[in-house]
């Protein structure tokens, strides 16, 4: 498999992808231009901004990365048809394992909860979700009928 990368570009408040970025000599640079030749065009972004896949999608299929905001889903155990959401950040932790961690989840290993989660934002452009409390809903999908 050959990694995948993005990169949060401070100065536009967008995220870029593989396509866009050069890894050359530890720097990240956005390459605008999209060429690869002996000469970057572009401008440097912040190492802490690079995220890489984890390989691993959402249960829509979403690629999943460094930084995103997820929605994890549980079903109630005291009530048959309700669901718990929380908002949750995929992080990568000393052991190179990636987890998942937010205000009302313990931190917990990404890979066995991939199907529970919902790729919602990451956390530049939308770190707000992180603060936001759990909701519940009648649904496993946390799109339809929610209620905060």
């Amino acid at each position: 498999m050959v990694p995948k990368y993005r990169c949060w570009d401070e100065p536009n408040k967008i995220m870029r992808f593989n396509d866009e970025i050069v890894i050359w000599n530890d720097q990240v640079y956005i390459n605008e231009k999209k060429e690869l030749d002996s000469r970057i065009k572009g401008y440097s972004c912040l190492s802490e901004h690079l995220m890489q896949s984890t390989g691993l999608k959402d249960k829509s299929g979403v690629e999943i990365y460094e930084g995103d905001i997820l929605v994890y889903t549980s079903k109630s155990i005291n009530y048959g048809d309700a669901y718990y959401h929380s908002y949750v950040e995929v992080f990568r932790n000393q052991s190179g394992a990636y987890r998942i961690r937010g205000e009302h989840i313990y931190e917990t290993e990404l890979y066995s909860n991939r199907n529970s989660l919902t790729v919602v934002g990451d956390i530049y452009s939308s770190p707000e979700l992180l603060k936001k409390e759990r909701f519940m809903t009648s649904t496993a999908d946390p799109g339809l009928e929610v209620s905060e």
